[in-house]
Order: C-alpha cells, then structure tokens, then sequence
C-alpha cells in the first residue's frame, strides 16, 4: 500500500535557511533542512555534531537499526561506498508538439485541456533513466526510499526541495553551473545555467511523448511501464524496460517525477518554452508509477503536489541544456 507524509509547514517554515543542526535532531532526520544539498552527517554543519561524532566512532554498521521510514525499521543497509555519481544523458532535440489531451481513447481530466501547440526551443540533454537510489546516495549521503537497498530502483519519498538541492549537489561535483539559487524555501531557476536541473512540465511531455501519437503512443505506454499489472507493488531497478525513441525508460512509469513548474491552468494560446507561473502552492508531477492503473499512464495526465511532500511514488529525473 502506497505511504505519504505531508510535513507540516510549522516544521517547514522553522527550518528555513538556518544552517543544519540548528534544531534539535536535524542532524539524524533524513532532511536536508537547509537545502545545501548535504544531508545529516554528510552536512559540514552536523559533523561536529555528537550525533555525527559517535556515527564515525561505530563504522559503517551503525545503521543496521536506523529507521528508513515510519513503517520500517531495523533495515541493514548494504554497502554502496563503492558507487560513483556518472550520469549518462541522451540529447533531445528541439521542436513543437501538441501538449495535452490529445487521444480520444484517454480517459482525459479538465486541467488536461485545451490542447496548444508547444515550441521547444532548443535542444536539452536528459537522463535517459530516472535518479536512482545509489546515485541519491552518493550524492547527500541519504537513503529516503521506502523500497530500501534497491540500488538501481528510482529514488522516491524526496521532496521538491530535496529534489533541486540534489540537482545543485551534483552540478558542483560535475564541474556545471548550478541552476538553482536556494534560499530557505525560495528557488530561483538561472535558465541559462550549465547544471543539472528538473525538467519543466512542458520538457517532460514533450520527451515522454517521443513525437508519438494515437495508438503508437498508448502502446508504448503500456509496454514499457511499470504499473499496477505488472510491478508487484513495488518499485523496480530503472531501464530494466523498453525505451521510448528518444531513449528514456520508465517516463510513464515506476515513479512519478518532479517538474519544475508551480501548477496552473494549460496555456490557453501557443506557447514558447513554457516554464508555468511565477508561483503557487503545488509544484507540477508528471509520469505514472507503480500503483497506477494502465490509464493513468497516460502522457498528458498532470498531478500536483506542495513541494514539502513525499510519498513512495514520487522522485525525478535530471535534465540540463546542451551546450
């Protein structure tokens, strides 16, 4: 059964960009409270920390009865010191495309209408599998998921916050320009930055529609997704199915994907590189998951949640332009 949590904007609001630790047990809850991109005892600001200081002093199996969420516990962690943060991309190439409900055989919602065309501008390079739970690791130092040990399984249970500091984190160990300044709970996306980035909702459909349509594309959704016929109530390890022809595996399935869009009503009139309005209080997911039932594979099928929310089928997948 699908697991939530909504943190409570009390917590939220308290954590602000005040360094990590700055409250009790920030420095063992999972969070990167203020969004640097380094988490727990991986953050400069905790290992100073007793907490940190006696996590050193026990070794790497201190975590055999750490907590990995509020159903489980008592997991032992398997060992993933040796993995390296490579991120392999396809390049997908500009264009227009008609974005929204355009299949008569969907099942279609209001907010997935009318359908506008939609100009891509330029050509952007994405990864062709969704972020992994090792690679969250190597990166924050952070295991989130509630599938846990999955190495290659899609991290979920991150928040949107999470998500955009994890971008900047491997920006800087790449070499690339973060595209996000952060600041506490506001993010400001640099669009002409090098670093890696999440897509905007108009970027996501554009590559999970593949510049297919009709019945090729419903096929396609089917085939190639991880859903509630054939996941077994669960995640599973990423590109373990067809890709679509731009190359990218699991886009309408396993999880869901952060976008960087703040939710709002489809563009009434053409649009040119869409990035959503200026602000909001739900940030854009697109793509199935696990759970969903095959029609809400569908590639025009938006969702949104506040950017504080985590739940087990939610996580992301990187995108960054082509230089």
């Amino acid at each position: 059964m699908r697991r939530l949590l909504l943190l409570v904007a009390p917590l939220l609001g308290a954590c602000g960009a005040d360094p990590e630790g700055t409250n009790p047990g920030e420095c063992t809850d999972r969070r990167d409270n203020d969004w640097d991109a380094f988490f727990d005892c991986a953050d400069p600001d905790c290992m100073g920390s007793p907490d940190c200081l006696d996590a050193a002093a026990a070794g790497p199996d201190l975590g055999t009865t750490d907590t990995v969420d509020s159903g489980q516990q008592d997991i032992g962690w398997e060992d993933w010191s040796g993995l390296t943060d490579e991120v392999e991309t396809v390049r997908i190439p500009a264009g227009t495309f008609a974005m929204g409900c355009t299949v008569d055989a969907w099942d279609c919602y209001d907010n997935e209408t009318p359908v506008v065309e939609v100009t891509i501008t330029r050509d952007y390079l994405a990864s062709p599998v969704e972020v992994t739970q090792g690679l969250y690791f190597v990166v924050t130092g952070d295991r989130p998921s509630h599938f846990p040990n999955c190495v290659d399984c899609p991290v979920e249970e991150i928040t949107w916050y999470e998500a955009v500091a994890f971008c900047n984190g491997l920006s800087a160990r790449h070499g690339l320009e973060p595209a996000y300044t952060i600041d506490g709970i506001d993010v400001s996306w640099d669009r002409g930055a090098t670093g890696w980035r999440l897509p905007t909702e108009a970027e996501w459909e554009y590559m999970a529609r593949a510049n297919r349509t009709g019945e090729e594309l419903i096929a396609g959704e089917a085939s190639e997704s991880w859903y509630i016929d054939n996941a077994d109530d669960a995640t599973h390890p990423v590109g373990t199915l067809g890709a679509n022809p731009f190359g990218l595996h699991d886009i309408t399935g396993n999880v869901g994907e952060w976008t960087w869009d703040w939710y709002g009503p489809m563009s009434l009139e053409p649009a040119t590189d869409p990035a959503g309005p200026a602000s909001g209080g739900s940030r854009v997911v697109r793509g199935g998951a696990w759970s969903f039932p095959i029609d809400d594979l569908r590639v025009s099928r938006r969702m949104n949640d506040p950017p504080e929310y985590i739940i087990d089928i939610l996580g992301m997948r990187l995108v960054r332009n082509a230089e």
